[in-house]
């Protein structure tokens, strides 16, 4: 690649060579530095763009989440009533009554679990989301 070498000096010869390949390793690790500042900028661009979104979604389930306790509170509660409304119409014995009721005390505190559950996943993708905030500060 080089025009004019001087092949009468061996010595002087054997430096161009030697430095010409120094420089054309030099030239490839500075190309695959410059590739992988341009891959992890173009990751960064990404996280940025898709965090605001993750946030609003969030948010999203959040509302969602609360509007749907609430919803499913008010029919436990309905439930309820209408079960100790019913005992009067069933002639059930005191005690065939507190077992019933007792049943759907059960089963509503499964759903208020299942409801707390919920909100813990909810709680992990914020972290998640604070995490990839983070790393964007770095």
């Amino acid at each position: 690649m080089v025009n004019n070498m001087p092949l009468d000096d061996a010595d002087r010869c054997g430096r161009i060579r030697d430095n010409g390949a120094l420089l054309a390793e030099g030239a490839d690790a500075r190309l695959k530095a410059i590739e992988v500042e341009v891959l992890a900028a173009r990751r960064r661009a990404g996280i940025e763009l898709a965090l605001p979104r993750l946030y609003s979604t969030l948010d999203g389930v959040q509302n969602n989440y609360r509007r749907n306790c609430f919803e499913l509170t008010q029919v436990m509660i309905d439930f309820q009533e209408a079960l100790t409304k019913a005992y009067i119409h069933l002639g059930l014995m005191e005690t065939q009554e507190e077992r019933l009721s007792n049943m759907a005390n059960d089963f509503m505190l499964r759903v208020v679990g299942t409801q707390d559950a919920s909100l813990e996943i909810i709680g992990q993708l914020e972290a998640l989301a604070d995490d990839l905030k983070l790393m964007l500060k770095t």
